[in-house]
């Protein structure tokens, strides 16, 4: 009886690989079929075969997994881990989608489950070891493999909304350009993102904004784990100066914690602006509220709507809940476990960390101080013919968005020279640490006039707020950070005014995209779709570098520590 149960184990194990290996298979002919509609997709006999390659997948996919539960006797843990694969076909059944997001899945499934499989081999390891041990690469790398994905999925020929009669498929230039925006959680856009792009196009933009906004080391640190590696001490320690964690932590527990917050914040705006806009606006109005509160969340500034926000600027209900999720979203996910852990016990300021308090400080200053210098700026410009209300209402609004968001009620294009350059400031300062947003960051800001106002009022070297003391380590990051961040754009900035003022584009709106691209704002004058094609190549940078690069450098400066056996002489050197 053992033999016959041994033997009937065996056999089941071995059919399970065998079905695994088919399943790898029928990816691969899928995958083959997505880089065939290059040149294929209005042929009507390519659409069939990739139709019943499709459904025999599907039907073949079901069965795989009914045969794996059953051969592992219904186990919890492996029902645990069909519950995607459950959901994607419950919806696949009940809700008529479209079957090449199937097919997506399944190409993206089988190519997880064959790293996740390989990993275990020596090179593999060697090459993830190596990775986790330049935490700085690991950070590009992963950016970089996002936004090679979201290029190969925006460029496919139903990306395209063929409805509109867009027939031709996004360029290379502006996948790219497209792809990096929603994945750096820009927001600058060379398409009409609501009217260009199919549905299936919107859901590509929609996910490399989550995986954007959530960040790319969270993303990265998670597959790690569900991959089966060992997360480094290096990449910890990259991971908690990422998320602003403090003392012992399980990396595990704080990944679900980001990952519970962002659906919990991001279900709410959902639903709060699925009731809010108008049922006419937009074909679906449950995708448009999830779209919507999604971008808003990870600070994105993505529309389904040409104008953007314009079209509800009068409505409260809209501008404060997508100004309240860009706040949540800008403050970081450090501050939100913070606020959490303090309203659980008995609430006392006094308890939060120097960096909430620092963060919660500067960011309502800076939207107060912004807030009043819009509505002087343009009381009497784009907001003359508002109510009092409805100025107070967008003054604020444009506060909130132009630090990071991209959103906006006014006209961009029509701002005044006063409120540009309020515009910029705001944008290079951008959101917090460990948040979904990009700029400097706010910390850095606060330290930087905490240095000037420790200087003026002559109370020595040491920097003080809320009695504590800033460490010199912490003053030297600052400094390091704004001078390659300045650096940087002033250099790119002045390759982007060579190749487009002749175009007829002025100094002020060139300067003002440069500045949006590299705090990863999203806010334009109206110039973007309008950029040649190597401006869009340098905003491209801008985006990327901007997204990854300051913090990269900060980390890499943090990480390699070469320590010197001399000590030379002070002298001091005269400036000012």
């Amino acid at each position: 009886m053992t033999d016959e149960r041994s033997e009937t184990a065996l056999f089941s194990t071995e059919l399970c690989k065998r079905l695994k290996q088919v399943l790898h298979g029928l990816a691969l002919i899928n995958l083959l079929l997505l880089l065939g509609s290059y040149h294929y997709s209005t042929s009507s006999g390519y659409q069939n075969i990739e139709q019943w390659t499709i459904r025999a997948t599907f039907y073949f996919f079901i069965a795989y997994l009914i045969h794996k539960l059953i051969a592992n006797k219904f186990a919890w843990v492996y029902i645990r881990t069909m519950l995607i694969d459950v959901v994607i076909i419950t919806i696949q059944i009940t809700a008529g989608a479209d079957d090449r997001l199937f097919q997506l899945y399944i190409v993206g499934r089988q190519i997880f489950a064959i790293s996740r499989d390989s990993s275990h081999n020596v090179y593999h390891k060697q090459i993830m070891s190596r990775l986790q041990q330049n935490p700085a690469v690991f950070v590009l790398s992963s950016f970089f493999i996002a936004i090679l994905i979201g290029t190969f999925l925006l460029s496919l020929p139903w990306a395209v909304n063929q409805d509109a009669g867009e027939v031709e498929c996004l360029s290379i230039t502006d996948a790219v350009f497209t792809a990096t925006s929603a994945t750096c959680v820009t927001g600058l856009i060379v398409k009409d993102t609501g009217n260009y792009f199919s549905r299936f196009g919107h859901i590509v933009i929609l996910l490399l904004i989550q995986v954007g906004g959530l960040g790319i080391m969270t993303i990265s640190t998670a597959l790690t784990i569900l991959l089966g590696q060992q997360i480094t001490l290096k990449s910890t320690s990259l991971m908690q100066d990422v998320t602003g964690s403090s003392g012992s932590f399980s990396l595990r527990s704080l990944l679900k914690n980001i990952f519970l917050v962002t659906i919990f914040f991001e279900a709410v705006g959902a639903i709060i602006l699925y009731y809010s806009f108008p049922q006419s606006s937009t074909s679906s109005p449950v995708f448009n509220a999830v779209f919507h509160s999604v971008s808003a969340f990870c600070n994105a500034g993505f529309s389904l709507y040409s104008e953007s926000m314009m079209p509800f600027a009068p409505l409260p209900s809209i501008n404060f809940i997508v100004m309240g999720l860009i706040i949540v979203g800008g403050i970081g996910f450090p501050v939100m476990m913070d606020l959490k852990n303090n309203l659980l016990r008995r609430f006392k300021p006094s308890r939060f960390r120097l960096h909430t308090k620092i963060v919660l400080t500067t960011t309502g200053l800076l939207i107060i101080i912004g807030a009043v210098g819009f509505y002087v700026a343009e009381y009497s410009n784009t907001m003359r013919d508002m109510t009092f209300f409805q100025k107070m209402q967008a003054s604020l609004f444009q506060s909130v968005t132009a630090r990071t968001a991209g959103f906006n009620t006014i006209n961009n294009g029509a701002l005044t020279s006063s409120s540009v350059l309020l515009c910029m400031i705001l944008m290079f300062i951008g959101a917090s640490p460990g948040s979904t947003g990009g700029g400097v960051k706010t910390t850095t800001f606060a330290i930087l006039v905490l240095a000037v106002w420790s200087i003026i009022k002559g109370s020595g070297k040491e920097i003080t707020v809320f009695k504590r003391r800033i460490s010199d380590e912490t003053s030297r990051k600052v400094l390091a950070l704004l001078a390659m961040s300045l650096g940087f754009l002033l250099l790119m900035t002045f390759i982007l005014l060579a190749l487009e003022t002749a175009s007829g584009k002025d100094f002020q709106q060139i300067v003002f995209e440069a500045m949006s691209a590299f705090a990863t704002v999203g806010l334009s004058m109206g110039i973007t779709s309008g950029l040649t094609s190597a401006g869009k190549v340098i905003i491209t940078i801008l985006m990327f570098i901007g997204r990854v690069g300051p913090l990269t450098f900060v980390y890499a400066l943090s990480e390699s520590r070469i320590l010197s056996r001399v000590s030379y002489m002070e002298e001091n050197v005269s400036i000012g």
